[in-house]
């Protein structure tokens, strides 16, 4: 009995000692997430920022550094648009990451588009979707997708989702 007591006090110790603090975890995150960190994109240099800032918080918690420094270098291509976006939906001009966000894999395209819509109701089958695709159905379209109450495993969203129909572009 004294050894089931003792180990009862044991790890009731080890867990209050070795527990999470959330409240730190909050700052951290909410810091991380603040807009001084530009999202941590690298066009203001917000990764940069949070990368210091992360280094610091190390440094803080006696965390030895990996070599001389907290930092490794390393290379990544990044998509940045050095022109203006502009879309337009009919006569409504839609503001680029509240109205839409580009895929970081987009290239440019200029022109004007039709649009063909897909939700739960109207989506072809995978059978139908492949003879769209053979009769060159969404060449100089826009594919725009609602997936809203569609199984997240349903594979004609996911394969519209990654534009394996050739259109000339895809919105969800």
């Amino acid at each position: 009995m004294l050894k089931v007591v003792f180990l009862i006090i044991t790890q009731c110790l080890f867990i209050a000692v070795y527990s999470q603090n959330i409240s730190e975890a909050h700052r951290i995150v909410d810091t991380l997430t603040s807009s001084y960190f530009e999202g941590r994109g690298a066009v203001n240099k917000g990764e940069k920022k949070a990368a210091k800032f992360i280094a610091k918080e190390y440094k803080k918690i006696g965390l030895t550094p990996f070599g001389e420094t907290y930092f490794q270098k390393f290379n990544y291509s990044i998509n940045t648009f050095v022109d203006e976006l502009s879309v337009q939906l009919d006569d409504t001009k839609l503001v680029a990451g509240k109205d839409y966000i580009v895929g970081a894999n987009s290239g440019g395209i200029n022109g004007t588009f039709e649009l063909v819509w897909y939700n739960k109701t109207n989506l072809p089958s995978k059978k139908q979707l492949k003879k769209l695709t053979v009769r060159n159905f969404f060449a100089n379209k826009f594919i725009v997708i609602d997936d809203e109450g569609v199984e997240k495993d349903d594979e004609r969203f996911q394969l519209l989702k990654i534009n394996v129909f050739a259109a000339e572009g895809i919105i969800f």
